[in-house]
């Protein structure tokens, strides 16, 4: 048996190097309890580094021998594993989502939510449109939603204006305002303009990212754009705080926007 780890931040240290050494180790005790022999041959270890393994694991308090020879978590080990794990796919998580993050702003605060929580949808030279297939997914599922984007994407407008129509959907676009140009591409924009529940707003702000909030699903996506305006990648979240987050976004850019009138 062994007492807990040393206190203190070289306790603190001790514990996270002997995580980053021994993790393979405390997944596969984490899978149940094991002897020496068993453990050897599930990592495929030498019998002088299972020894050396489970003895670092033993003397910070993460695992301990029971009668029978076997080693098993303690209740403490098995608490630092389940936080260690979440940690190590979050992670992963990040990783997944660095070409998105990448073409973010340096300066932009960007919630752990989208990372952590959310799902990164990742243009390529094959498939250039698949951002855009996913806003036009996410959005076919919301009644009501709100977009804040520097471009222009004017083959939405038919379906967008035929909902609205409907009576299916509610929906605010705030565009650069060198954008509403390519917007009056949609040949019935005016008649769009002036039906209840469609609104196009324009900012003299530049736009350096995307923001989508779906307000019936509290649903966000954040986008990341290209230096010619292409959108290299989204990342989409069902979690509060990035909604909350995409909400605040959007209505910070929308006090010092203006609505785009019709022109007849």
């Amino acid at each position: 048996m062994t007492g807990g780890t040393p206190g203190g931040d070289g306790g603190d240290r001790r514990l996270r190097e002997t995580l980053a050494r021994r993790e393979r180790v405390l997944d596969a005790l984490a899978a149940g309890p094991m002897d020496q022999r068993d453990l050897r041959d599930a990592l495929d270890v030498s019998r002088s580094t299972a020894y050396k393994s489970l003895r670092e694991l033993e003397e910070v308090g993460l695992i301990q021998q029971a009668d029978d020879g076997r080693y098993r978590l303690t209740q403490y080990g098995s608490l630092v594993h389940r936080r260690h794990s979440e940690y190590v796919t979050r992670i992963a998580r990040l990783g997944t989502a660095r070409t998105v993050v990448e073409s973010l702003p340096d300066d932009l605060l960007v919630p752990l939510a989208f990372v952590e929580r959310g799902h990164p949808v990742v243009a390529s030279p094959h498939a250039p449109e698949r951002p855009l297939d996913r806003l036009d997914h996410e959005t076919a599922l919301s009644n009501d939603y709100r977009v804040l984007s520097p471009i222009a994407v004017p083959r939405f407008l038919p379906e967008i204006h035929d909902r609205v129509e409907r009576g299916d959907l509610v929906v605010e676009l705030l565009v650069e305002s060198g954008a509403v140009e390519y917007l009056r591409g949609y040949d019935r924009l005016d008649e769009a303009l002036r039906t209840d529940g469609f609104e196009i707003l324009r900012t003299d702000d530049p736009l350096e990212f995307g923001v989508l909030a779906c307000d019936d699903r509290r649903t966000a996506a954040l986008f990341a754009y290209g230096p010619q305006g292409s959108v290299n990648g989204m990342l989409v979240c069902d979690d509060d705080d990035a909604y909350r987050w995409a909400d605040r976004t959007y209505r910070r850019y929308r006090e010092r926007a203006v609505p785009v009138e019709p022109r007849s």
